[in-house]
């Protein structure tokens, strides 16, 4: 986008609100056609703001701004298609979690249409009755795909042959599986668990906790080391939790 263009009316999503001076606060949103970006809400801590009760995680907008070089600035904001997903408790955090992932893997002003519709989706999910941790698993999933940094889960990455259900691999995350022997490696998975996560089957447990273990570090491998937060409260639900469908 060029400085001062002015685009309006653009379906977004909130992922995060900070304050901005004394009555300010940069939003960073995620729309479908310009990509994530910063827009300054001038304003929007007044009491009399009406943006204030506008611009909320997790309901569809409709968003007008004008182009800066860094920083846009918002120029109106209106309720878009679709009542806001109501989420509570591990789902809230999970909805927190998707916006970190997107605010720490995404790059500002990169369309990822896929993307926001993949998060439109999530949202859905979650605000509904389909297990958590399934549908973080194919977020994860889906994101990193959008990306370019899915893992190989179907071949061996020494042979270049297909998977086997019943056999060891040693699961390197930016490489793929490595066929064991002995099926003690560092990361040793049966086959089955990996044809399991590439066909986004989470019947079994043993499948969801691999994939949990396996996607957490090839996100980590783009994060270079730095955490998500929100991962951290997920991990403090689940335990306490444990059995309720947390991630």
């Amino acid at each position: 986008m060029d400085a001062g263009q002015r685009i309006q009316l653009q379906p977004c999503w909130v992922l995060h609100r900070r304050d901005f001076r004394d009555s300010s606060q940069i939003i960073e949103v995620l729309s479908r056609e310009h990509g994530r970006l910063g827009l300054v809400a001038r304003g929007i801590k007044r009491p009399k703001s009406r943006l204030r009760g506008i611009l909320q995680p997790f309901a569809p907008l409709l968003l007008s701004w004008v182009a800066g070089r860094e920083l846009a600035t918002m120029s109106g904001a209106e309720p878009g298609q679709g009542a806001p997903h109501h989420l509570r408790d591990t789902r809230l955090m999970s909805g927190f979690y998707i916006n970190e992932l997107i605010l720490r893997l995404t790059h500002r002003f990169d369309p990822q249409p896929d993307v926001f519709d993949r998060y439109a989706h999530c949202l859905q999910r979650l605000s509904g009755d389909d297990p958590v941790a399934a549908t973080l698993r194919d977020f994860e999933l889906d994101l990193l795909d959008a990306l370019g940094f899915a893992p190989n889960l179907t071949n061996d990455v020494v042979s270049g042959a297909p998977v086997e259900a019943g056999r060891a691999y040693d699961f390197v995350v930016d490489e793929g599986p490595h066929a064991t022997q002995t099926g003690a490696g560092v990361e040793a998975v049966d086959g089955a668990v990996l044809l399991a996560m590439a066909a986004r089957d989470w019947r079994e447990p043993e499948v969801l906790r691999t994939a949990r273990r396996l996607l957490g570090r090839a996100i980590d491998l783009q994060l270079d080391g730095k955490p998500l937060h929100t991962r951290r409260v997920l991990r403090d639900l689940r335990q306490r939790d444990y059995g309720t469908g947390a991630q």
